[in-house]
């Protein structure tokens, strides 16, 4: 190694410990030794949230196919959550939602678009977000035995 390398390599060496001397000097400034203790501004008694929000409950119904099962879509009441949805048919149909968020809106198919078994019951889960809305449809005309949704808030399941 020639003496030009060596030196380039000390001088390199030089530079790269005051640029580490430089941050770690201003990293101290940033830190102040006043400590602020924050005071809550108010407690949510989560309490209510551990109990589900029953949104629609169905017995003995007749929607039609491909028509909406509920009177009115449902509107989450404490966004982010999950409804919870137990069907059960008088007879075999697909079972779906239009979801909606603002003005576009999505079908999705439950049980991989496998119609349901009749008398059977079933429970899907769907997560909502705040602009988002629900309700519920079957491919065919049959007996809604049961429809119940209920809306579990947050992770809380």
């Amino acid at each position: 190694m020639s003496k030009n390398e060596k030196l380039l390599i000390t001088l390199l060496a030089i530079i790269a410990i005051a640029v580490c001397i430089y941050f770690y000097k201003k990293s101290k400034t940033a830190v102040t030794t006043e400590t602020t203790i924050v005071q809550p501004t108010r407690f949510v008694d989560i309490s209510k949230l551990l109990i589900p929000i029953a949104k629609a409950s169905i017995h003995e119904a007749s929607p039609g196919a491909n028509t909406n099962i509920l009177g009115s879509d449902l509107i989450p009441t404490n966004p982010p959550c999950l409804f919870r949805t137990m069907i059960c048919l008088g007879g075999a149909a697909i079972f779906y939602a239009d979801f909606k968020q603002k003005d576009a809106v999505s079908t999705m198919k439950f049980n991989g678009g496998t119609a349901l078994i009749a008398d059977a019951v079933y429970i899907f889960d769907i997560l909502i977000h705040s602009e988002d809305t629900v309700n519920f449809k079957i491919d065919t005309a049959v007996i809604v035995k049961e429809l119940r949704v209920q809306e579990l808030v947050g992770g809380l399941q």
